[in-house]
């Protein structure tokens, strides 16, 4: 990223910060930066936070305001700008600084000027930091990573006010000249919107619990087959089915074995939602498991075994057939990858109301069940761009995956879990959205042509270090 001086040689002009302020945002408006967050209103560490949807997307850009004199030694700025570099470790953000005027513009031009930048200038920066936050030499390459993407203006209020004006009079950034725009056809006709989120409609009648040895070791628990069927949760071990005599004889407490109703869990609400979200999560990864799917995560996904079949398609109740998973070979022939479509699900509680939320996922793995993870999972997702995907596929293979689970039949909302006592299982139903009006608009090309089986057929380029 450039460092940008607005200033030329001129001397720059005080204004009040919170007037320097809107003016930068007037100055960004104007390229297609929209406002989403503002410290002088909701008292966040960043000055101000935008998006730009159509030059990046759903990236945040982060605008860290200076109406002052900033010099690099600058300790308040210094601790600031580690905070920034180790936020975006977690999620990638674009970084603009704002300074009315810099302090020996020549330093900043050697750190954030990609066409003089110094090493030496840099590593010096780099140790300024260090003597002042807790970074470590490990962080370096990502720190330079991140300083080249930060973009460092110099600008006095007058400045921005004379090229905000220049902006409006040339129509540098014609918002409106974008041929992505379409004209909408609007008609007032009420229009159901499908969703991946379903409601909890109703709750078991009694739920089985025993309380845990005092000195059980839950590592041991956790390397049962049957573990995940089961939550314990403070002390207990929770289940909506009757619990196995060898987990009682092996982890639980002689003659605590009981069975309650549902309502009469005596826990404080916290711990009460906390409870019930993990319950309904084995009743879905116990539906799953009988289908021949494993649990990775929040992924549920079914391993690759018949390595004489490149593809292991499968057929459910009104689908095509469509795979659920891929071998990829090298050069040799050897196996490179192995891509499983998964079906990732959380649940949420809202306003007293639980929810379970489905998505469609992609796991690789390296033999079928070993799944890849870290970078090279992130590089390997980098060779199915979200560019292939649109809506209605993507519902479709979420729909897909439910089924091949066994989690929905035809197109119904309800999820069905027939091996359950009906009385003593947790039930669900999809929630459906309504709309008052809906647009129309002729199909150009054919949304449902599964890209994703059609366009990748061969990638080669994973490789295991």
């Amino acid at each position: 990223m450039p460092f940008i001086n607005l200033e030329g040689e001129r001397e720059a002009t005080t204004q009040n910060s919170k007037e320097y302020g809107k003016k930068i945002i007037e100055f960004l408006n104007l390229q297609g930066y929209h406002l989403e967050h503002d410290s002088n209103i909701e008292g966040i560490f960043s000055d101000k936070v935008f998006r730009n949807p159509k030059l990046d997307g759903y990236k945040r850009t982060v605008v860290e305001v200076k109406e002052t004199k900033l010099s690099l030694s600058d300790t308040d700025f210094l601790k600031e700008f580690a905070k920034y570099f180790m936020s975006s470790l977690k999620e990638e953000f674009n970084l603009f600084i704002f300074v009315r005027e810099v302090a020996n513009i020549n330093k900043w031009k050697k750190i954030f000027d990609l066409s003089i930048q110094s090493e030496e200038e840099l590593r010096h920066f780099y140790d300024k930091i260090k003597r002042v936050t807790e970074l470590q030499d490990s962080n370096y390459g990502s720190f330079i990573k991140f300083i080249n993407s930060t973009k460092v203006y110099q600008a006095s209020y007058v400045k921005l006010f004379q090229k905000i004006e220049q902006i409006r009079e040339d129509n540098v950034y014609d918002s409106g000249a974008d041929y992505l725009e379409e004209t909408e056809n609007l008609v007032f006709q009420p229009e159901k919107l499908d969703s991946n989120c379903y409601l909890v409609k109703s709750f078991p009648e009694s739920i089985c619990l025993a309380e845990l040895k005092s000195q059980v070791d839950l590592n041991s628990y956790w390397g049962n087959n049957s573990s995940k069927f089961h939550v314990p949760f403070k002390g207990i071990l929770y289940s909506i089915r009757e619990i196995p005599e060898n987990l009682l004889s092996d982890y639980c407490e002689i003659n605590s074995y009981r069975k309650i109703n549902f309502c009469d869990i005596g826990l404080e609400s916290t711990d009460k939602n906390s409870l019930i979200s993990q319950l309904i999560r084995t009743q879905i990864i116990q539906k799953a498991s009988e289908q021949g799917f494993r649990l990775f995560g929040k992924s549920l996904y079914k391993p690759h075994t018949d390595f004489d079949c490149a593809i292991s398609k499968i057929k459910v109740e009104n689908e095509k057939l469509r795979y659920l998973s891929r071998i990829y070979f090298k050069e040799d022939g050897s196996i490179n990858f192995i891509v499983h479509r998964a079906l990732k699900f959380r649940t949420m509680v809202l306003n007293g109301h639980f929810f379970v939320l489905f998505d469609n996922y992609r796991l690789f793995s390296t033999d079928g069940k070993n799944i890849i993870t870290g970078e090279h999972a992130k590089r390997l997702n980098y060779k199915f761009p979200p560019t292939k995907a649109f809506n209605d596929p993507e519902k479709s293979k979420m729909y897909f995956l439910l089924k091949a689970i066994g989690l929905q039949i035809s197109n119904s909302n309800i999820l069905d879990f027939n091996q359950f006592n009906y009385k003593n299982q947790f039930t669900f139903e999809r929630m459906i959205f309504e709309m008052p009006c809906k647009v129309e608009s002729g199909e150009i090309f054919d949304e449902n042509f599964d890209y994703e089986d059609n366009y990748y057929p061969k990638l080669t380029d994973y490789f295991e270090e």
